[in-house]
């Protein structure tokens, strides 16, 4: 019940977003609803996006998450969007004033994802639980963000 509650949010968030903030940001969080309506699984029930383990986290998702969305590792990991968003602004900033520093804090931020999950898994540091909304609500977020500043913010700088 909770992933059909949670795609219909999604879709719902998604075509508010369409109408009102921007058009591709709303398809992308509906497509997301979709998936997570039709297909998706419960974090707190599996443990992990692809099944598995509820008490182990995956090192494959944690750093592919962070490959597609900088931070969404450190979301998937439970600690918390702030930290994540860090990592996102690290490697924009980054890429902003060389590319090459955007790419090693994103590389970094995907190692560091990955070696959290396994610290966790051993026992190292302790197990966070993964809040299913929170896994899905920190890409939408973010990629509703950066749309919007590519938009919105950007024009702004580049009429200067």
């Amino acid at each position: 019940m909770g992933n059909k509650l949670n795609g219909l949010i999604l879709i719902i968030i998604g075509v508010f977003i369409f109408i009102f903030i921007h058009p591709i940001g709303g398809v992308i969080i509906a497509v997301i609803g979709i998936g997570a309506l039709v297909g998706g699984t419960d974090l707190k029930k599996y443990g992990d996006v692809w099944g598995g383990d509820p008490n182990k986290k995956s090192l494959w998702t944690a750093g592919f998450t962070s490959l597609f969305v900088p931070g969404w590792g450190q979301v998937y990991n439970g600690e918390g969007f702030f930290k994540g968003w860090l990592y996102l602004l690290a490697t924009i900033g980054g890429f902003i004033l060389f590319v090459i520093p955007g790419i090693i804090i994103l590389f970094y931020g995907i190692h560091q994802a990955s070696k959290t999950a396994e610290k966790m898994n051993s026992g190292e540091i302790p197990f966070k639980q993964t809040s299913t909304l929170m896994f899905w609500l920190y890409p939408i977020i973010t990629i509703c963000a950066v749309l919007l500043g590519i938009t919105y913010v950007l024009p702004i700088f580049s009429h200067g």
